[in-house]
């Protein structure tokens, strides 16, 4: 995977890549099998949902907003489990709605990502930079 991002990068100006650091393939094919015993397990914990504020969340596998229902909540997070993220249109969306982005953690990965798109993200990487952000 590594070596075909490389090639893809050193044959493009336009094509950056950011390794993720993940602990399962969540997102992908492999995950199939898991989706229907995640979808059981969400569905057993319903009652414990807050539909309501999960319109303040999008969905990374239809790139839109969740739905303030249960049943849509559910459905998009077992999809996501095993289907792709929509990237772009959670970054629209997302920049949509605000006209400030902080993105908090080391290496600051989505800076990239909401470039492509025309975004601007402040990163908040220690405790400095976090009174920075708030100060301003």
């Amino acid at each position: 995977t590594a070596a075909v991002a490389d090639a893809l990068v050193a044959e493009s100006d336009d094509i950056k890549a950011t390794a993720l650091n993940v602990s399962a393939p969540f997102h992908s094919r492999h995950m199939t099998a898991v989706s229907q015993a995640f979808r059981e397990t969400l569905q057993s914990a319903k009652e414990d949902l807050v539909p309501e504020h999960s319109t303040a969340v999008v969905c990374n596998f239809s790139g839109t907003w969740y739905p303030g229902d249960a049943a849509g909540i559910i459905d998009g997070l077992a999809h996501q489990v095993s289907g792709g993220v929509k990237w772009v249109d959670n970054m629209r969306a997302l920049l949509g709605v605000t006209g400030q982005i902080v993105e908090i953690g080391p290496n600051r990965p989505l800076r990239r990502f909401f470039s492509t798109v025309g975004g601007q993200i402040q990163s908040v990487i220690d405790l400095r930079s976090a009174r920075r952000l708030k100060a301003a």
